[in-house]
């Protein structure tokens, strides 16, 4: 009996120690939009808490507006979160406010998208050119090296859609028969992604191929394939969710031939926020 009286005593203990003496962490997470792929990572932030209850986390979308988005990390900044965790709509548009908040000694992870800045703590994130490259050299091997291309980019100035893009054009670029005869900016959603497969559809061009940079716009731009009437187009994108609608369950059911996953890892991202409010070790 005394011997599970310490084992509970022991317990109690180590339960305390990791209690980090009391001490609370607010942090501010500032998202540039609101989908499905965001929602899981603030859902993993969020089951992330459970093993540390000394970190409140306090969430806000700036549904791709650059304005509100600095407003939001302005307001972060004032109430004095402890850290934040910025991801940017685009690369130039609010680099001063996150600017502003990194010198007032505020610790910022920037996660998935990135500024033109130096003046973060962190960055974390999947290698976006990487995406954009497998993407194409996989579509260059499907069309056997020869066949018109065309790529629906996410929000025009974000880090991701630049560098998908730059990726997904080196790996092609080393295919002379691969044409891309179409390049349109949708900002990572359905409707937009629809709305730019039928600009290029309605010229007449032949299209055997399209690169969407997510999957969102991938389902967009065979919507508009299917009102067209065109058949035997291929679709490839990236995110591949294995939620009702998402990428994986498309690729399942034969409507896209391909989508790149594209990790959230918010345990990843909590754990990193935790090591540097902290005072340990990290990249």
């Amino acid at each position: 009996m005394r011997q599970y009286f310490y084992l509970a005593l022991l317990a109690l203990l180590l339960t305390a120690c990791t209690a980090d003496n009391g001490k609370k962490y607010v942090i501010g997470v500032s998202q540039c939009s609101e989908d499905i792929w965001r929602d899981k990572l603030n859902s993993e932030l969020v089951m992330s808490t459970y093993q540390h209850d000394n970190v409140v986390l306090k969430f806000a979308s700036a549904n791709d507006d650059d304005r509100l988005q600095a407003k939001q990390i302005s307001r972060f900044v004032k109430e004095g979160v402890d850290l934040l965790i910025v991801s940017p709509n685009q690369i130039h548009t609010i680099s001063s406010v996150i600017d502003k908040a990194y010198d007032r000694g505020i610790p910022v992870i920037l996660f998935d998208r990135k500024t033109d800045s130096k003046k973060y703590t962190a960055f974390i994130g999947a290698d976006n050119y990487e995406a954009g490259h497998d993407m194409g050299a996989f579509i260059a091997r499907q069309l056997k090296g020869k066949g018109n291309v065309v790529e629906i980019c996410g929000l025009e100035g974000s880090s991701p859609a630049i560098e998908r893009n730059r990726g997904f054009m080196d790996a092609v670029s080393g295919f002379p028969g691969i044409r891309v005869v179409g390049r349109r900016y949708a900002g990572w959603l359905k409707d937009r992604g629809a709305a730019a497969m039928d600009s290029i559809l309605a010229g007449g061009q032949h299209v055997d191929y399209v690169f969407a940079q997510n999957d969102r716009m991938a389902v967009g731009a065979l919507q508009a394939a299917e009102r067209h009437g065109i058949r035997g187009m291929r679709i490839a994108g990236i995110d591949a969710l294995p939620v009702p609608g998402g990428g994986m369950e498309n690729v399942r059911d034969g409507r896209m031939e391909a989508s790149y996953i594209y990790p959230t890892r918010g345990d990843l991202v909590m754990q990193l926020a935790l090591n540097i409010l902290e005072k340990k070790p990290y990249k």
